[in-house]
């Protein structure tokens, strides 16, 4: 009698198929065919990269000018201010109106700073600023100034701190912008910058990484450049020691970025990057309408477009420390900053972008002048 048996063997039918699928794939391989593989995967990937990375940006940056205006940004809080009873918004805080730059200047200096969720380390910085301004005022009675905190839709207590600050000192020396919603800090100092009511601008960023007393430096060149020009903070001088102190990969990042830059927009300024800047007013009216970048290399734009409308730009040494809680992400945020930087170029070189004022603007300047 025959005997009868089943054999389901050690692997479900499906697995044994593929299995065997896999190996027979495997034997009959090439070089060839595996280089064909590697080639088209590699392809595909650059340009998916190239697609989405670059391509689809720069149409993006042929068609949108920048982000608009939210409905409250030409007002700032004034917690010193009743509200009026009738008040339809119901706001906690009175409210003034921000000038425009455009108008005459009614302060020495206007000192910008962005702000992203910066209610731990901004204290500190607003202190040892309206310490030297005050000092500086008491010095010179001709001197005057305003600090205008621009809060950069931070989710923290940076708001609220502010406005501590103008609680204590007064609206007229310190005031808040708030942003609708996160624009970059590019955003944020353009548009603190464009309600400033300085005869000359500081940018500078709301960590304290550089000593403030270092402004004194940049206000005398502005003055040797006839009060027509922008000063900006630089940290070449301390190149050998933080090299000394950085890794091979962030020693690395950084000289790529520094030839990068040179090569492509800015040739000739050592550090482009230092968030310490001194524009006259007359070169703040000259090139932050025109700024169309909002991300971290709006400063290289700035500079770009220095070289291309004939503005004097000096560089001064400055003193600096790295504070902790940085913003920037190497492995994020620099590729995107190589990305515009390439598209500042493209869109300068084939005029995408004008360097020039829009109408809106120009018939302010008419006005004025």
């Amino acid at each position: 009698m025959e005997e009868h048996t089943t054999n389901t063997g050690f692997l479900p039918s499906f697995l044994r198929t593929f299995f065997i699928f896999t190996m027979k794939v495997i034997t009959e391989t090439t070089a060839t065919d595996v280089y064909n593989c590697v080639f088209w995967t590699t392809f595909l990937f650059l340009s998916f990269i190239l697609f989405f990375g670059l391509f689809i940006p720069l149409i993006k940056a042929c068609f949108v000018i920048r982000t608009p205006d939210g409905p409250y940004e030409d007002i700032f809080d004034d917690p010193n201010k009743a509200v009026h009873p009738g008040d339809a918004d119901r706001r906690a805080y009175g409210v003034g109106d921000f000038p425009n730059v455009f108008d005459d200047a009614t302060r020495t200096l206007s000192v910008i700073v962005p702000a992203y969720n910066e209610d731990v380390r901004l204290p500190q910085m607003l202190d040892e600023t309206i310490h030297f301004l005050e000092a500086k005022t008491q010095r010179n009675a001709s001197f005057s100034y305003e600090i205008i905190v621009v809060d950069d839709g931070s989710r923290d207590a940076t708001c609220a701190v502010v406005l501590q600050y103008s609680k204590q000192h007064g609206t007229d020396k310190i005031r808040l912008l708030r942003l609708h919603q996160n624009h970059g800090k590019g955003g944020a100092v353009r548009k603190g910058c464009l309600r400033a009511r300085g005869e000359m601008i500081l940018m500078v960023d709301a960590d304290g990484a550089t000593q403030f007393s270092d402004l004194e430096r940049l206000m005398t060149q502005i003055r040797v450049l006839n009060g027509y020009g922008v000063a900006i903070g630089s940290r070449h001088h301390m190149q050998a020691d933080a090299v000394a102190k950085r890794s091979f990969l962030r020693n690395f990042l950084m000289y790529g970025f520094n030839f990068y830059v040179s090569t492509l927009c800015v040739p000739g300024i050592k550090d482009t990057q230092c968030g310490f800047k001194l524009f006259s007013r007359k070169a703040a009216r000259a090139l932050f309408p025109v700024q169309h970048i909002e991300r971290w290399a709006f400063d290289v734009e700035l500079l770009h477009l220095c070289s291309r409308l004939n503005i004097p730009v000096t560089e001064v040494p400055v003193t600096w420390t790295e504070m902790s809680g940085s913003k920037v992400n190497l492995f994020e945020d620099i590729p995107q900053m190589a990305r515009d930087i390439l598209i500042i170029r493209l869109c300068y070189t084939f005029r995408i972008w004008s360097a020039q004022p829009d109408g809106q603007h120009n018939q302010r300047k008419q006005k004025l002048n």
